[in-house]
């Protein structure tokens, strides 16, 4: 049978997640969720189509694809280097706005919260149920709540063979502003009114943070996954900024496949029927294609369709195979005698990191939260005239990421120091990565940022020991 004439069948293909570190992001999904790599690449970020679908002429990312153990379902990893992607408002809850939350079957559900634990992602709230049906909530390093389930949503679902230590993704929530319009959208979307599938009520909610929940709800079933539109009257759902642009951290559009072109071209009628609007740029193959478009409540919607005897996007690769937004990586380590505590403390004092920090200005312009060095915080650095700009993007206990967002040759440029206890030392890893155009630059200043990171982690140890 013909792509052409195979049925119809149309479903949840991929999610898109906007992410601050690329690396970051990679690593907690593969080390915590057992996501598996399927291959990236630096030009799909690059020419018209991003460019149209971001409104954003210029705009460039780098593009990770993981596979989870559904047989055609995918998340998509994106950095962008231009424009900078911002940071997600500190306090999101998943009444939000947007694609805020999906819900993932995990048979060894106590050794997945271990790992995400250790990655800096404990659960929000209580951990409910018992042995085989427990639920927490957890909430990934860009923003986007993760629900963790021992039980499957959907048993009867297909799993790709092989893929045992990854988890099933069985729900992407949507917080809408308007759930009456949003039911009209996708029924038109999916050919299909919503089913009598359920994913949560109100009283799940405190698992993810949100206690006394008011809200109205609808599920579409597809194949593999649920659809839960969610309309918060309590507490109301927070807009979306009015210059939100898709690079912003967070899930910024999923996709729905359909399994030949004529589902598609019926699936974005419809669509546009009900006041889609498409963008004008196509991805058209022999084989698959997809278009971008908007529906009336502001949701970015990926419409495609693929042959199921293609696997492009789906075929697992090694993890060393995947294209890294970095060329150059400046690491440094250092031992200071004293208790994890106390060096913690002083790493991240911002009154007394002018101490330390090679700068002949140092300034912080902005108070983090829930402290001034936490989440958000940004500071100024100021040294032979150049004005240096530092965002803090993740802090959890023995972690700080941070990144350059202005006054600096390079791009895609992260920072993490990573602290840990020896006995009654404390160990403390410095690294950056970070990209340079022209590429010789990087070659240049390579040395220069090791002897600088190697002489401020020297000085951050005697300040610490001689206190």
């Amino acid at each position: 049978m013909s792509a052409h004439n195979a049925p119809a069948r149309i479903s949840p293909a991929t999610l898109h997640l906007s992410c601050i570190d690329l690396a970051q992001a990679g690593r907690w999904f593969q080390d915590g969720l057992g996501l598996i790599p399927a291959g990236g690449t630096r030009l799909m970020g690059r020419g018209p189509l991003i460019h149209d679908i971001s409104e954003q002429p210029g705009a460039e990312a780098v593009r990770w694809r993981m596979l989870a153990a559904n047989s055609r379902f995918r998340i998509d990893l994106y950095q962008f280097a231009t424009p900078l992607p911002r940071l997600a408002p500190a306090g999101a809850e998943v009444s939000d706005i947007g694609y805020n939350r999906i819900t993932v079957h995990a048979p060894d559900f106590q050794a997945t919260l271990d790992r995400l634990a250790r990655l800096g992602s404990p659960p929000i709230g209580p951990v409910t149920g018992s042995k085989p049906d427990r639920r927490a909530c957890v909430c990934n390093p860009d923003g986007l709540f993760v629900e963790i389930m021992e039980s499957d949503l959907l048993p009867d679902a297909p799993r790709e063979p092989g893929r045992e230590g990854s988890v099933a993704i069985r729900a992407i929530a949507i917080s809408t502003p308007d759930l009456d319009a949003s039911i009209a959208s996708f029924s038109a979307l999916l050919g299909e009114s919503p089913g009598n599938s359920q994913v949560h009520d109100d009283a799940h909610e405190p698992r993810c943070g949100v206690r006394s929940a008011q809200s109205r709800r609808a599920t579409f079933r597809g194949e593999e996954m649920l659809i839960e539109l969610v309309e918060y009257a309590s507490p109301g759902g927070r807009p979306r900024p009015s210059d939100w642009r898709i690079s912003d951290q967070g899930v910024f559009a999923i996709a729905f496949t359909a399994n030949n072109i004529l589902a598609y071209r019926a699936m974005l009628e419809r669509a546009e029927a009900a006041g889609a609007k498409s963008r004008e740029a196509r991805l058209d193959h022999p084989d698959r294609g997809s278009t971008f478009v908007r529906d009336g409540q502001g949701f970015l919607l990926e419409l495609a369709w693929q042959d199921r005897a293609n696997d492009f996007g789906y075929r697992p690769r090694p993890a060393n195979r995947l294209v890294s937004p970095e060329r150059w990586t400046v690491r440094a380590v250092t031992t200071i005698a004293a208790p994890l505590d106390r060096v913690w403390r002083a790493l991240n004092d911002h009154e007394r990191m002018g101490r330390w920090i090679q700068a002949d200005e140092f300034h912080v312009t902005k108070d983090g939260f829930p402290d001034s060095a936490g989440y958000g915080a940004e500071r100024l650095l100021i040294t032979y005239g150049r004005r240096v700009s530092q965002q803090v993007t993740r802090v959890y206990p023995g972690h700080v990421g941070y990144r350059a967002i202005a006054g600096t040759p390079f791009n895609y440029h992260n920072g993490t120091v990573d602290a840990s206890s020896e006995d009654s030392e404390t160990r403390l890893e410095w690294t950056i990565r970070f990209r340079t155009n022209p590429a010789p630059v990087g070659k240049a200043v390579h040395p220069q940022l090791q002897q600088g990171i190697e002489e401020m982690l020297d000085a951050l140890k005697d300040m610490v020991e001689a206190e």
